[in-house]
């Protein structure tokens, strides 16, 4: 598996989950459980982080889980796009940042160290 996926790169969530298929049809994939374990082999950075982080058995079928990653990539490009500019008063962007977080599903949600990585990436050097 020579694809990576981190969300803060430009490969759209979807084109590394055809990637991926296309990968595990070449491999001659047939199986849930096989695309399951070589998933995690194809991420990166807070992608990597955010998989491990979620609770065991939590991952019901592929097809729900596809869904989970594309809306979970989104969400962390957004967040990772994001930046506090000059002017903005850090209260208002702090609602902007919440408000990101909100969209999370309780069970896909990053772990904290993430969400502070993000959170202090996004502010600029002379506040962080």
């Amino acid at each position: 598996m020579n694809i990576k996926f981190n969300p803060n790169n430009t490969v759209k969530a979807e084109d590394h989950l055809d990637n991926l298929y296309l990968q595990l049809q070449t491999l001659k994939v047939r199986y849930d459980d096989i695309e399951f374990r070589l998933f995690p082999c194809t991420l990166d950075g807070c992608a990597t982080a955010w998989y491990h982080s979620l609770p065991p058995n939590s991952i019901q079928n592929w097809g729900s889980f596809k869904r989970m990653f594309k809306t979970l990539a989104m969400l962390l490009k957004e967040l990772g796009s994001l930046r506090m500019e000059g002017k903005e008063k850090v209260k208002d962007f702090n609602q902007i940042f919440m408000r990101i977080l909100k969209n999370f599903a309780a069970d896909t949600k990053p772990h904290d160290s993430i969400i502070v990585d993000y959170y202090m990436t996004s502010l600029p050097t002379t506040i962080a």
